[in-house]
């Protein structure tokens, strides 16, 4: 975990700075799943995984005003640089937007499963 902990010990010095990425949510949820992997009876031997999953909308939802796309390239930065950051700690950190999920999930061996994500992509347009 000593990516995490890196990361965890500089949360002070970037607090002033405007970021996209919640680093401190993600530390909480990485070290609340290390926790549990390693107290809980049924989760022993596992390995956690945290996925990240996040929306690139072209515009904001409730204004219509378009996003820039400059801030769209600094939150993936932001996640590529703590993927980076932390790879190779017992918390695996994965990270998808919420339409490359919904792909995914089309080619589901469920039809419910491929069924939903036509419907929330059809829904969203996505």
């Amino acid at each position: 975990m000593k990516g995490y902990e890196s990361i965890r010990d500089k949360l002070h010095d970037e607090q002033n700075r405007c970021e996209s990425l919640d680093k401190a949510q993600l530390m909480k949820h990485a070290f609340a799943l290390r926790t549990e992997v390693h107290r809980a009876r049924e989760a022993k031997g596992l390995n956690p995984i945290l996925l990240y999953v996040y929306a690139e909308p072209a515009f904001w939802p409730r204004t219509g005003e378009s996003i820039n796309p400059q801030l769209i390239s600094a939150h993936q930065e932001e996640i590529e640089a703590f993927a980076k950051d932390v790879a190779g700690d017992e918390v695996k950190f994965l990270h998808c937007t919420y339409q490359n999920l919904l792909a995914s999930w089309r080619w589901s061996e469920s039809p419910d499963i491929r069924t939903h994500a036509e419907t929330m992509l059809d829904c969203f347009s996505l």
